[in-house]
């Protein structure tokens, strides 16, 4: 049992004994020190009621009347009375432990309470969605519920630790003992019969499931399915057939109360199914505006999805429900692994949503709609340049002409470079949601698994894209002597230094050229016969990193590259022309690759490779 040690739950159990909610102080004192002995080796802390004395006593419950917990009185010959609400709260909640095993017995009514029972301690609701939604968190009977009806129907009071099913199904309870008695069974039967025509099978087989109400009634009336309106009638007669009478019994009261809280949670759920296929077609639309053109949205723009009505779909599912429905479905799949709702960012951190099964041919759409202005950009700069006698890598090599088309596609069309750098994009190539032609693109766009360069992506040539360029220059900068002449004017217009600066200038630009010609000359002792050094450093990186990831794989990567840019950096100043030999390659190389950042990559000779000949790329392109 509980033991109890503050004075408010040992009054309400004092009440109890007593049987009634008038309590005087003396007899209560007496029952307090009993109570006290009698567990003080178990709650130690019992021991202050020991020795309590009346005035003690009586000052402790008057603290307890502030709460608005008990009524302290007095009555004609002076003795002090202390009215416990709580004993109806107790009172009742026994009463609905008799009702739940005999239904026969009436509900408590309002007009059973004492007229100064506190409002505290009573819940007024009425048979509305109040009482469907019914969920106390606590299972101590606190307070009393009043269930308020429209007409006269009196109001009934009930636990307030109950929960809706309970109360539904003593509701239940009580239709089932009235169709219990043949006479009133047979007639509610035979008025259902007449009201629904044809379907008396239907009317016995709902009847026989109510006279078998079980402890399972309650998923029985909220799946009612098309008993629905067999319910709804049923109620509605009972009302009819007693609430014409002036002066009703107390079972029939109780019978009046059930119908009424039956018919409502009857339309309620009712409600709640139609509401919940409404909620379920539109989702269904929902997915169905995902396969439409441009096949990626953002949270606001699914927000103003409508159907084919034109009719907005969040107002048939509520704001909480579509953010549920998408959690869920970009967090997971009923059949494959990767979620049905994929999301990526652009460079501007907005966040798009699109289906999984949409991302090739949105891919290929943003590839074609990228092709243009991206070429047309690329031949911008280059045209900047060609005017001004200036050329870059990107004019002469693949990868830096690559590297510029992945730095304007990430400016003029960032959703395409978001998509290709979505963190589920390989993920697709292995999707068996893909067709054979989407398997096809993917493949082309991301061979062996991973990403190709941007321009086999974008499909543009860079010697195309050159010739195309200089096209579109003034016809004598093809005239050797005349482009000479104005070069030499532009050159000396866009350097107002004084002459002593540019020849020191001179000086300075003439050792880092021939370094990077002595970094040239050796190359062709490191590079495969056949291969440029890009290649080669593929083949070789493709040989020491092979982690399967792909953000890992390019981590490790480029923690490498880093390393062995930080390293010429520091030992800039000691590279020379004649210093930069084959050996001295090959020594830097071992220093790098006893560095501890290196001792954990195991191909030591592929890592070693490709050491070397990133050195000498770096020296080409900034020594």
């Amino acid at each position: 049992m509980t033991i109890y040690t503050d004075l408010l739950h040992l009054l309400r159990m004092f009440s109890l004994r007593r049987d009634s909610a008038q309590v005087t102080l003396q007899p209560f004192q007496d029952y307090l020190q009993r109570y006290a002995r009698h567990f003080l080796q178990q709650k130690p802390e019992l021991a202050v009621h020991l020795e309590i004395s009346l005035d003690t006593l009586l000052n402790e419950l008057k603290k307890i009347q502030d709460e608005g917990d008990i009524i302290i009185t007095t009555d004609k010959s002076n003795t002090t009375l202390i009215f416990v609400p709580y004993f109806h709260v107790d009172n009742i909640s026994r009463q609905y432990a008799n009702i739940e095993q005999h239904p026969d017995i009436p509900f408590p009514l309002l007009s059973d309470l004492p007229r100064n029972f506190p409002g505290k301690l009573l819940k007024a609701i009425n048979v509305s969605d109040d009482i469907a939604e019914l969920n106390p968190e606590s299972r101590e009977n606190s307070f009393l519920y009043t269930l308020n009806y429209n007409g006269d129907i009196p109001a009934l009071i009930f636990p307030g630790s109950y929960k809706t099913e309970k109360l539904l199904g003593l509701a239940l309870d009580k239709i089932k003992l009235f169709l219990s008695k043949d006479e009133s069974r047979d007639y509610m039967q035979k008025r259902l019969m007449v009201a629904n025509p044809g379907k008396e099978f239907t009317v016995k087989t709902f009847i026989a499931k109510t006279m078998a109400h079980s402890v399972n009634s309650f998923q029985n009336v909220k799946e009612s399915g098309d008993n629905y309106i067999l319910w709804g009638q049923l109620c509605a007669f009972i009302k009819q057939e007693f609430a014409k009478k002036n002066e009703k019994l107390p079972d029939e009261i109780a019978l009046l109360q059930a119908a009424g809280i039956l018919e409502y949670l009857n339309n309620y759920y009712r409600n709640r199914a139609q509401k919940d296929i409404q909620t379920d077609t539109a989702l269904k639309n929902l997915l169905l505006a995902f396969q439409k053109s441009p096949y990626y949205f953002t949270m606001k723009q699914i927000t103003e999805f409508t159907d084919s009505r034109g009719v907005p779909l969040l107002g048939q599912y509520t704001e909480e429900t579509l953010q549920n429905f998408m959690k869920e479905k970009t967090s997971s799949s009923e059949k494959y692994i990767i979620p049905d709702i994929l999301t990526f960012t652009n460079s501007s951190n907005d966040r798009f949503y699109l289906l999984t099964e949409k991302v090739v041919p949105l891919l290929i759409s943003l590839i074609n709609e990228a092709r243009k202005p991206v070429r047309e950009l690329c031949i911008k700069k280059w045209h900047e340049m060609l005017i001004n006698f200036e050329q870059d890598d990107s004019m002469k090599h693949d990868s830096a002409f690559n590297d510029l088309l992945k730095e304007i596609t990430a400016r003029s069309a960032p959703n395409l470079h978001g998509l290709l750098n979505a963190s589920f994009i390989l993920s697709i190539i292995a999707d068996p949601r893909l067709n054979e032609i989407q398997a096809m693109e993917i493949n082309r766009i991301f061979p062996a698994g991973k990403p190709a360069a941007y321009n086999e992506i974008l499909m543009l040539n860079r010697h195309e894209i050159l010739s195309d360029t200089k096209i579109l220059l003034p016809f004598w900068y093809t005239i050797p002597i005349i482009s000479a002449i104005i070069a030499f004017f532009k050159r000396k217009k866009k350097t107002p230094q004084p002459v002593q600066a540019e020849k020191k200038e001179t000086v300075h630009k003439k050792p880092k050229q021939k370094l990077k010609d002595a970094a040239e000359k050796i190359s062709i002792e490191f590079i495969p016969e056949g291969m440029t050094i890009d290649q080669a450093l593929e083949k070789n990186l493709n040989e020491w990193n092979n982690t399967l990831s792909h953000p890992a794989r390019e981590n490790l990567t480029e923690d490498v590259n880093a390393l062995i840019r930080d390293y010429l950096r520091g030992i800039n100043k000691t590279l020379s022309v004649s210093s930069f030999t084959t050996d001295r390659v090959k020594g830097l190389a071992k220093t790098l690759l006893d560095s501890p950042g290196l001792l954990k990559i195991k191909d030591r000779k592929a890592l070693k490779d490709y050491v070397e000949l990133y050195i000498i790329k770096l020296v080409s392109q900034y020594y």
